[in-house]
């Protein structure tokens, strides 16, 4: 029995088989789902408004401005996303 490193080698060496022993592979398309039951009621979404000042509100739009990731949500989807966040300030 012959020795190769793993560099000299390739996978398709270390892979044979048989005509057959051949197995045909479909790719899979994909899967989803979702369960809806007691824990988990499919209900119309109501998103989560925590109250804030005018100045609250502008100070986290603005930070919200130079994310990339909300940088392409239009009017309503900025108002709602502003109107769920909470600010928090440290030191």
């Amino acid at each position: 029995m012959d020795y190769l490193p793993e560099s000299e080698g390739s996978d398709d060496e270390d892979y044979m088989e048989d005509e057959d022993t051949k197995i045909e592979r479909k790719q899979r398309a994909g899967v989803s789902a979702e369960v809806y039951g007691e824990h988990n009621k499919k209900e119309d979404y109501k998103p989560r408004v925590i109250k804030k000042t005018d100045g609250q509100m502008k100070r986290i739009e603005e930070k919200m401005k130079k994310i990339f990731i909300f940088s392409a949500l239009d009017k309503n989807e900025t108002k709602i996303v502003v109107d769920a966040m909470e600010e928090k300030k440290f030191k």
